[in-house]
């Protein structure tokens, strides 16, 4: 992608990466919501007609991973609770991936969608099937992260089941909302500045982690405005799925930006290493 141009209609301060990993770019809240919204107003049709796609395609793909791996039968004993060493977690955590590994280039080109909307750069489906040349380090995000979260996770649940499960399943579901947040950046930083999985996953843990607590919180409320818009039939969904691509995008433009100069991002990512 060439050099964000600046846009008067807002007054976001363009992104800084080398800022950005050294903790000194902030947001406010409020305000990416409100840009992320009046992206979603006037860019809506792409983000739809992409959307309908990966849906389709995932549909697919799941009904053939749970062929393959089948993971919906949860035994229920005698007193109505799941007996949880019945359920197979091999195959949940298996087909979790599988699933991912395959739909990766796919949900890239709605990243792609969001980050060139919050650059206020047009888009077209040309520029899409470029995103299948970086697919291999894609895959490997996948890989990656999915084996860290697994680690982490199931280290919890371990630990936490010496008290009871429920703590071990609330240390579990809290530490991968963590790694979710902070992960959010490693795809925008391999399609936009052509980052390694690695390096993109490291850079991703570096600036997220210098704002975490504003993330989580931009995030939350994101998430709120979109069980809201849930409620009503799931109409409200039609849009508020769009704006948070268009908010991965804002908030990626806001922290990082494009790169300056060539090689710019690698020499900063090598320099925190």
């Amino acid at each position: 992608m060439a050099d964000y141009p600046k846009n008067p209609n807002y007054d976001v301060p363009p992104g800084d990466f080398a800022a950005a990993l050294r903790g000194e770019k902030s947001f406010a809240i409020g305000q990416l919501l409100q840009r992320a919204w009046d992206i979603t107003l006037r860019s809506l049709p792409m983000l739809l007609i992409a959307g309908v796609v990966v849906i389709l395609i995932s549909m697919v793909v799941g009904s053939l991973v749970e062929a393959l791996l089948p993971t919906s039968d949860v035994v229920v004993d005698d007193s109505g609770e799941v007996n949880w060493a019945s359920i197979s977690w091999t195959n949940i955590v298996l087909s979790n991936l599988i699933n991912q590994a395959i739909l990766a280039p796919f949900v890239a080109m709605l990243v792609l969608i969001g980050l060139r909307n919050g650059a206020d750069l047009k888009t077209n489906f040309g520029q899409l099937k470029q995103v299948f040349a970086s697919t291999p380090q894609l895959v490997l995000i996948v890989i990656v992260t999915t084996a860290i979260m697994v680690v982490a996770a199931a280290t919890l649940v371990f630990l936490g089941s010496f008290v009871s499960m429920v703590l071990g399943f609330t240390l579990m579901a809290l530490v991968l909302i963590y790694f979710q947040i902070a992960f959010t950046l490693a795809v925008p930083l391999v399609l936009d500045r052509g980052l390694s999985a690695w390096r993109a996953i490291i850079a991703s843990l570096l600036v997220i982690n210098k704002q975490m607590w504003r993330v989580l919180g931009l995030y939350l409320v994101m998430w709120i405005i979109m069980f809201i818009s849930a409620l009503p039939l799931g109409l409200g969904l039609l849009f508020t799925i769009p704006m948070l691509y268009n908010l991965n995008g804002v908030l990626y433009h806001t922290l990082i930006g494009c790169a300056a100069a060539e090689g710019q991002a690698e020499v900063v990512v090598n320099d925190h290493q």
